[in-house]
């Protein structure tokens, strides 16, 4: 993998919980890394209910391969940006034998607002 296959700009948000004013936990999306260079892969997309009552939704798994940063190791806590739509990340594999490169499988569609 060479640096110049990294062609896209996408921005890692992580999320942070934090007490309310009225004492409640009240959740953030806050910047962690604002501009990555990644590559970017379009792997495959599905339609399906939005709810119950139905509507469709589309939805799409997308991979990003980035270098290895700090605080990209736990999913869950983990979103991208890339070009205005919102990718949740559902896992993160550290890719070569030294670390250097991770590949990051993420989802957009249904629920990601």
């Amino acid at each position: 993998m060479h640096s110049q296959e990294l062609d896209k700009v996408i921005s890692f948000e992580h999320l942070v919980v934090t007490k309310g004013s009225s004492g409640g936990m009240k959740q953030d999306w806050l910047p962690l890394y604002p501009r990555v260079f990644a590559r970017v892969s379009h792997e495959s997309g599905s339609v399906g209910d939005a709810t119950t009552q139905g509507g469709p939704v589309s939805t799409a798994i997308t991979k990003f391969r980035v270098h290895a940063r700090e605080g990209l190791d736990d999913p869950v806590s983990l979103r991208i940006k890339f070009k205005g739509k919102l990718y949740q990340v559902t896992h993160i594999n550290p890719i070569f034998e030294r670390g250097e490169w991770l590949m990051i499988t993420a989802t957009t569609g249904k629920d990601h607002v």
